[in-house]
């Protein structure tokens, strides 16, 4: 738990990371033993309320939960380092989906839970209002600024990639992944992940229609 705090403390330095990652640490049977300040922000729901609380209790009903519940029913929490996906309802009822790193806990060599981070996955195709064709020419002309690999980086990021296996993929050094990312939002002027992806979406709707506009016209 003293291990935990301390990681909450240090996030509550960077404001960044509090508006988009939540930490967690739960038992072998779900119930949430501690959870960050930061979730009510990513997962809009009180954390005070969730103690002791499984968080079966939250997970809808999309097949991506299938494995969890696997896991539920087999009383034995697998850690995902990789990571994984999950829909949960938050407390408006609202389905939000959420991709999860977790790692087990150890007592003498015996996993008694997982400790892990989690992070809000943006829906691409809802919530962002529309553009005026001046400012859709002003943001695209802000992306054809980017380099290659930058906007590489920044679909990796909307993806939940994290950046030790974006540097996998790009194959380079951790460091250069964050420097082209903070160069990215640099020119797009964007000052947060979440500004980033709402930006993003913007990006992606316009990319399409003009896709779908020039299909149609051969």
């Amino acid at each position: 738990m003293f291990a935990v705090v301390r990681i909450d403390r240090r996030v509550s330095r960077y404001p960044t990371a509090q508006d988009e990652l939540a930490f967690y640490t739960h038992d072998m049977n779900g119930r949430f033993m501690y959870l960050s300040k930061s979730a009510e922000r990513v997962l809009n729901h009180n954390p005070a309320r969730w103690l002791e609380r499984p968080f079966w209790d939250a997970l809808t009903d999309n097949p991506c939960n299938d494995h969890i519940r696997s896991c539920e029913w087999k009383s034995q929490l697998e850690p995902s380092v990789a990571g994984r996906i999950c829909e949960i309802f938050d407390r408006d009822g609202q389905r939000v989906r959420l991709k999860y790193w977790s790692v087990h806990v150890l007592h003498e060599g015996v996993p008694i839970g997982l400790t892990g981070i989690v992070r809000r996955l943006q829906d691409c195709s809802h919530g962002a209002t529309e553009l005026s064709e001046v400012d859709e020419k002003e943001l695209m002309a802000k992306v054809a600024t980017l380099s290659d690999v930058e906007e590489r980086v920044i679909e990796l990021v909307i993806d939940g990639t994290m950046n030790k296996k974006m540097a996998v993929i790009l194959d380079v050094a951790v460091r250069t992944i964050e420097s082209r990312r903070a160069r990215a939002m640099a020119k797009l002027k964007t000052r947060t992940l979440s500004e980033l992806v709402q930006l993003w979406v913007h990006v992606r709707r316009i990319r399409a229609r003009n896709k779908s506009t020039n299909d149609n016209t051969l």
